[in-house]
């Protein structure tokens, strides 16, 4: 591409001294050349930092911040602070860019002058060193191109590719023009939900590319995903709120007002028992309901269960037996169900 736009790469660095250098070289071998890789040393106790400073001295395109340590939004909003690219792209430290992921992407947002661009990533869950298993969420999708006049109507089809900020290529003018940052009381997860959000409410102007560019392995000794955290559930139920301001906006469920209960429901219940049902989860059975409770009474999921209350058979099972559960409030029962079959699934590594 002749006068290449500029892509301003960021990548929150911490104690990760044995995976970043393979995530730095990947991020450093892609074809498409105009870019600046800013790693964010947020505080490491091990070698990262020296490391870092190690590729900033052999390659002009890398920059390193060291700053004391504040979570990974704090060091990704130290990125965006300092970043100079047309478009912002996010690494984390202990994954992997795929061949084409800048050049592809940048030439897709260039074509329809894209505010952002979403893409595919393979998702292995790594046991002992060992991949025990391996998704791609999106995969055999269409390609996806909406506007601000059409997201309000593919809003489902655009949210089922997923919410990581690293399968996304965002223009870096309209982040600054409408705020757009990383929320960091959100110290446990859903910061990327929440940062996509933002951007699905501030325009629609996005597509998506059905290929993926992104590997994203989770290692169950490195990873806190897989440990609980009462910050967890404020979390999802603030993305609640942020997707309830999208759904205003757009007009997402005045379009079908069926399917968006559904997607509040498999969206946001099910991924608040998920957490509940984690093996380490320290809370009591009556913490646990309440935070059903809570849940159930935020104003987009009271509408949806109202509207699921008599849809039947024109939903998933799954789906409208949740709802139910949860408008009774026979939280028990649901925390029972979900209980088992999380010990099912754990069972499968």
């Amino acid at each position: 591409m002749a006068n290449e736009p500029l892509v301003s790469v960021i990548m929150p660095v911490y104690n990760s001294e044995e995976y970043v250098s393979h995530a730095v070289e990947s991020v450093l071998a892609q074809s498409y050349r105009a870019f600046e890789l800013i790693l964010v040393d947020d505080g490491s106790s091990d070698g990262s930092g020296a490391v870092c400073d190690g590729y900033a001295e052999k390659d002009e395109r890398v920059r390193v911040i060291h700053k004391p340590n504040g979570g990974i939004c704090n060091a990704r909003n130290a990125g965006l602070d300092v970043a100079r690219g047309t478009y912002v792209a996010f690494c984390d430290n202990d994954d992997v860019y795929l061949p084409g992921l800048l050049e592809d992407n940048v030439r897709v947002a260039e074509k329809g002058r894209k505010d952002a661009v979403r893409f595919l990533r393979e998702h292995l869950i790594v046991l002992d060193g060992e991949v025990v298993r391996r998704e791609v969420i999106g995969e055999g999708k269409a390609a996806l191109d909406v506007t601000d006049a059409t997201i309000g109507g593919r809003y489902f089809d655009l949210a089922g590719f997923g919410w990581g900020v690293w399968t996304g290529l965002y223009r870096r003018e309209m982040l600054e023009k409408n705020g757009i940052r990383f929320c960091e009381d959100m110290r446990f997860g859903y910061e990327d939900m929440q940062f996509n959000l933002q951007v699905f409410k501030a325009s629609g102007n996005i597509a998506v590319n059905p290929q993926v560019y992104y590997r994203w392995s989770e290692r169950y000794v490195h990873s806190t995903s897989r440990k609980f955290s009462v910050n967890r559930l404020d979390s999802i139920r603030m993305c609640l709120r942020l997707d309830d301001e999208v759904n205003r906006v757009h007009g997402v469920e005045e379009r079908d007002p069926l399917r968006w209960a559904a997607y509040v429901v498999d969206t946001y219940v099910i991924r608040l028992l998920q957490q509940l049902t984690l093996p380490f989860c320290d809370l009591t059975r009556a913490e646990k309901r309440e935070q059903l409770d809570l849940l159930a009474h935020e104003p987009a999921m009271a509408r949806a269960l109202l509207t699921l209350r008599t849809s039947g058979k024109k939903i998933a099972p799954k789906t409208w037996l949740v709802a139910q559960l949860l408008r009774t409030g026979r939280h028990s029962l649901l925390l029972a169900l979900f209980a088992a079959n999380a010990r099912l699934q754990r069972r499968a590594y």
